[in-house]
């Protein structure tokens, strides 16, 4: 029996490098070409498709998608993902192209006060939760715990790992900010591991070109204009007297864990 193929082949450069990269890291460095493929043949054919097979040289597309044991040839299918993967270090395209998910990032980044490594796994994250594919192949890694999420990313993104468990940690801008957030309870697949701060987040910063806070438009509002003024806080006068130098000092030099409450 044969394995069904479609009429056409979709074209790999429809997937960005980098996250192809990703991809062939999942299932070649981790493990995940276990669920992958297997001598009946691949088990998510669309994701074959879109990483190449089929248009290798050689018999092309019949060589893999027959779905009979006796014909289809595993050992040539793991050469081959073991090729594809070495082609994609090489070329390390690693950097999101200029666009809107690019210049989003940026503003982002300002925005939250973002590390490198934490704007990194973010854009990781955004990928897995608005790309099927990606959010397929890292499925095959199975359910997860917090110290595998952290080897993993490591792995994936090439951070070394002390480096994500920091960016992942409660005191990270990361987490703080809501950006992203970490499930910590018990084992997931990836992509439950590591929500984002909304539903639409990762589909919004995809496709507007605003000012940021639209993107986090589901959970941040931009307050309104103030009202008061310190006119209005006469009565603590002998207060802002001491107070208000200090901020100033506290603002001027960056100082952090100034907190003062009025009341």
């Amino acid at each position: 029996m044969r394995r069904q193929r479609r009429s056409k082949l979709i074209n790999t450069s429809e997937i960005p490098g980098y996250v192809r990269l990703w991809m062939l890291r999942i299932l070649e460095l981790l493990g995940g070409h276990r669920s992958f493929v297997d001598k009946h043949g691949f088990n998510n054919a669309q994701l074959a498709q879109d990483l190449g097979f089929g248009q290798c040289e050689g018999d092309g597309l019949d060589d893999f998608y027959l779905c009979s044991t006796r014909d289809f040839d595993f050992v040539k299918a793991r050469n081959e993902l073991r090729k594809m993967h070495a082609d994609a270090e090489s070329k390390q395209e690693v950097e999101i192209p200029e666009g809107l998910l690019s210049t989003n990032i940026a503003k982002l980044t300002l925005l939250a006060g973002l590390s490198a490594v934490e704007s990194k796994i973010l854009v990781f994250a955004i990928h897995v939760h608005c790309d099927q594919l990606l959010e397929d192949t890292t499925d095959m890694l199975g359910k997860l715990s917090l110290n595998k999420l952290n080897y993993l990313l490591s792995i994936i993104l090439e951070i070394p790992e002390k480096e994500v468990r920091d960016a992942l940690s409660s005191s990270g801008a990361l987490t703080q900010s809501g950006l992203l957030n970490v499930n910590k309870d018990g084992k997931s697949t990836l992509e439950r591991k590591i929500g984002l701060i909304s539903d639409s987040f990762a589909e919004l910063v995809n496709v507007i070109d605003d000012d940021p806070i639209m993107l986090l438009r589901e959970t941040v509002k931009k307050s309104e204009p103030p009202e008061l003024c310190l006119s209005d806080y006469d009565h603590i006068d002998t207060s802002l007297a001491i107070l208000r130098p200090y901020l100033r000092t506290a603002c001027h030099s960056g100082k952090k864990g100034v907190n003062i409450l009025l009341y």
